[in-house]
């Protein structure tokens, strides 16, 4: 459990101070949601909502514009991992990459119409939405795997 936090707390600094920097064509890579899948895969209930919680609230508070939609679609994207870990889902590369491929799709989705009633250039907006659930898919499916692979190394601390 620590260590999820642990993970927590440093892909929340890497979401907000670095993520920007490695933006490439406008779109900023989104570490959230590949942790928000990997808490709600491994982590018991209790705490993997919590933990989720109080990540997308600090990302919210640094981008007040989103109105808490960040905290709302990570939380439901922990949710439904939950609920996918319990039925049918083991951690295999097909599995993680069609989920990853429906939760940005489903993420960009939210933001793309929050975005398109406060511009006209809708045409625009389509192409980046693609390329975003694209881009942060396969991003997500290497977070996932990287945090996986972290949770299977054991660290002791003296």
């Amino acid at each position: 459990m620590i260590h999820s936090i642990i993970f927590g707390i440093l892909i929340l600094y890497l979401q907000i101070f670095k993520a920007g920097d490695l933006s490439f064509w406008g779109i900023t890579p989104n570490f959230l949601i590949a942790f928000a899948a990997y808490i709600g895969a491994y982590q018991k209930e209790k705490w993997a909502l919590p933990v989720v919680f109080f990540l997308s609230i600090g990302y919210d508070l640094m981008s007040p514009e989103t109105l808490g939609m960040n905290t709302l679609l990570l939380l439901i994207i922990c949710r439904i991992t939950k609920f996918l870990r319990k039925h049918i889902m083991e951690p295999k590369v097909p599995t993680v990459s069609i989920l990853s491929l429906i939760y940005n799709f489903f993420f960009y989705l939210i933001f793309g119409m929050f975005y398109s009633l406060q511009t006209e250039n809708s045409g625009f907006l389509f192409w980046i939405f693609l390329i975003s659930v694209v881009v942060n898919s396969l991003i997500s499916i290497i977070i996932f795997y990287v945090l996986l692979l972290l949770r299977h190394l054991r660290i002791k601390i003296e």
